[in-house]
C-alpha cells in the first residue's frame, strides 16, 4: 500500500503528442481485422456445412441402395418369385406368458444372490 501512497505524490504528466490518436487508430485497425476474421469464419462454418449436405445427397443418390425390394436369403439359394420364403425372424409375444405365469400358483421363483454381504434384513 506504501507504493500506492507514493504514486500519488509524484506530479501528472501529458501524454506525447499524437498519443491518443495512435491508440485510437491502432483500436480501429484491431476491430477491423477482428470483424474480417469473424466473417471469414462464418463464410467457411457455411462452406463446410454446404460440402457436408452435399457429401450426403450424392452419397444417398448414388453410393446407398434406393429404396426397392431387398434380396433375402431365399434369392440368393435360387428361390424365384412364386416359390415359398422362410422368414428368418418373426415377432414374438412374451407379455400373454407373463400374465399366464403370475395368475398361476404353481409358479416358483428362484432367487438369487446379487451382493456378498448377508444381511438379516432380506426376507425370502
Amino acid at each position: 500500500m506504501d507504493e500506492l501512497k507514493s504514486l500519488d505524490l509524484l506530479p501528472r504528466v501529458k501524454a506525447p503528442l499524437g498519443f491518443e490518436a495512435r491508440v485510437m487508430a491502432r483500436l480501429a485497425e484491431r476491430t477491423a481485422d477482428r470483424a474480417r476474421r469473424l466473417k471469414a469464419f462464418r463464410i467457411s462454418l457455411a462452406g463446410a456445412s454446404a460440402f457436408v449436405l452435399v457429401g450426403f445427397v450424392v452419397a444417398r443418390l448414388f453410393i446407398l441402395p434406393g429404396p426397392g425390394s431387398v434380396p433375402s436369403a431365399a434369392s440368393f439359394d435360387g428361390a424365384g418369385p412364386g416359390e415359398r420364403v422362410i422368414p428368418i425372424n418373426e415377432p414374438v409375444e412374451y407379455a400373454g406368458e407373463v400374465r399366464a405365469a403370475s395368475r398361476d400358483s404353481e409358479t416358483i421363483y428362484i432367487l438369487e444372490q446379487v451382493s456378498d454381504v448377508i444381511s438379516a434384513d432380506n426376507t425370502y
